[in-house]
C-alpha cells in the first residue's frame, strides 16, 4: 500500500493518439469512397463528356472533404489543437493510401476490366461534338487528342508518373487543409 506522499506508479500517462491509425483507417474509408465515385463515372456516366467532366471535379470535391474530415478528426483526437506537422501526418498517410488504391483501381479498371474503355468515351464524345454542332475541325482535334492520351494511359510507367504527380498536388492541398484546421494552444 502506498504511502500518502509516495507517487503513485502505477497511473499511465495518456498517449497521444496514433497519426498512423488515423492516417490508415481514413485513407482506406477514402479510397473505398474514391472506388464507388470511379466506377460509377466509368460504368454510368460516360456517355457525354460533360457529364463525365462534372463527375471528375465532384469526386475530387469529396475525396478533399475527406482529407479534411481526416485533420478534423486528428484535431479532436489531439484534445482541439493541433499545428500542422500534428495535423499534416495523418492527412498524408490519408493521401498516400487514397491515391496508391486509385491509380491501381484505375490500371486495372481500364486494362483488364473494359479496356475498351477509352474508345467508347472517344465515341461519345466525338458524337457529343457533332451533337452540339462542333465541326470537323473540332472532331479532328479530339480525335488526335485521344490518340496522345491513349498510348501513355495503359502503361505502368505513365501509372507510377501519374500516381507522383497527384502525391505532390494531394499533398499541396494536404498542407493547405491542415493549416486551415490548425488551432494553436493558447500560452497563458
Amino acid at each position: 500500500m502506498p504511502l500518502e506522499n509516495e507517487p503513485n506508479t502505477f497511473e499511465v500517462s495518456p498517449e497521444k493518439p496514433s497519426a498512423l491509425a488515423l492516417g490508415l483507417k481514413m485513407g482506406i474509408l477514402t479510397a473505398l469512397v474514391y472506388v464507388v465515385l470511379l466506377l460509377l463515372r466509368y460504368m454510368f456516366l460516360s456517355y457525354n463528356p460533360m457529364v463525365f467532366t462534372g463527375s471528375v471535379v465532384i469526386s475530387y470535391l469529396i475525396i478533399l472533404v475527406f482529407y479534411g474530415i481526416t485533420a478534423w478528426q486528428r484535431r479532436k483526437d489531439l484534445g482541439g489543437y493541433a499545428e500542422i506537422r500534428d495535423l499534416f501526418g495523418a492527412v498524408f498517410i490519408c493521401i498516400l493510401i487514397t491515391e496508391v488504391v486509385y491509380c491501381l483501381f484505375n490500371y486495372i479498371y481500364l486494362n483488364y476490366i473494359d479496356p475498351d474503355f477509352f474508345a467508347k468515351f472517344q465515341q461519345s464524345t466525338i458524337e457529343y461534338i457533332k451533337r452540339v454542332g462542333g465541326d470537323s475541325m473540332k472532331v479532328q482535334q479530339q480525335i488526335d487528342k485521344f490518340k496522345g492520351q491513349k498510348g501513355a494511359s495503359g502503361s505502368v510507367l505513365s501509372t507510377i508518373i501519374g500516381l507522383g504527380q497527384w502525391l505532390i498536388i494531394d499533398s499541396i492541398l494536404g498542407l493547405l487543409i491542415s493549416l486551415a484546421f490548425r488551432k494553436v494552444k493558447p500560452q497563458y
